[in-house]
């Protein structure tokens, strides 16, 4: 029997139904982005963004936003920032249906909790987790999960897809701490790159590329390349 990865394990995990309670939850969420946005639009930032043009459409820029004030939720054992990478895939995606677009948002919730939980000290002591965690929710944010009348054979192909899209994500997660250590706006790009990332993992590999299964425990993935003594 093939072994089966951690990403695996989370694709499988991430189908299950969204409870309403929960739901109801992701909405106060939604509107707390939506604050930290609102206060953040005459920032250094939004104004470089805009008026240079850096981003060609709304929800792109408010990627670089939702960070900005620090004012945005925060997972204490993950050590991260899930709204500011996961609500913009939410809202890009044309979704017919307001409870879809809140079930995606807690799917990728948590995809990027999940994955972040599992990283150690000495990762988060070079890396910042809201990047590196924050492309498997991206990814997790945008991907198209089959409805419930699907029969397993779709199922199964969507999984196995979703598992390569993390794997080609997981291949370009990067978020390095040296800019605590300087004036810059890298923390608000590496935002607006995990954002970018999981749309271009999520897009590709539903059309068919493979991306590797093992990319968080393989001998050369992001454990063995960042951390110590993760928690799997």
């Amino acid at each position: 029997m093939t072994q089966e990865s951690l990403t695996e394990k989370l694709a499988t995990h991430l189908m299950r139904p969204v409870d309403e309670a929960t739901r109801q939850r992701a909405r106060l969420h939604l509107l707390d982005w939506l604050g930290c946005i609102a206060g953040a639009r005459r920032s250094g930032v939004a104004e470089c963004v805009i008026s240079q043009g850096i981003e060609t459409y709304a929800l792109a820029t408010a990627s670089w936003l939702g960070n900005v004030m620090e004012m945005d939720d925060v997972h204490r054992a993950s050590i991260l920032h899930p709204g500011p990478v996961i609500w913009p895939c939410i809202l890009h995606n044309d979704a017919d249906d307001f409870d879809h677009m809140l079930d995606a948002a807690i799917i990728g919730y948590e995809a990027v909790i999940t994955v972040g939980e599992t990283f150690d000290d000495a990762h988060y002591g070079f890396y910042h987790n809201t990047a590196t965690a924050g492309v498997f929710g991206a990814t997790a944010a945008f991907w198209p999960f089959p409805d419930d009348d699907h029969d397993q054979k779709q199922t199964e192909d969507n999984l196995q897809k979703l598992v390569s899209a993390f794997g080609l994500a997981g291949t370009s997660s990067s978020g390095l701490w040296q800019m605590r250590h300087e004036d810059s706006d890298a923390k608000q790009w590496h935002i607006a790159r995990a954002v970018k990332t999981g749309l271009d993992a999520s897009v590709v590999a539903f059309k068919g590329i493979k991306g590797p299964r093992f990319i968080l425990e393989g001998p050369q993935g992001l454990y063995a390349a960042t951390c110590k003594i993760p928690s799997r």
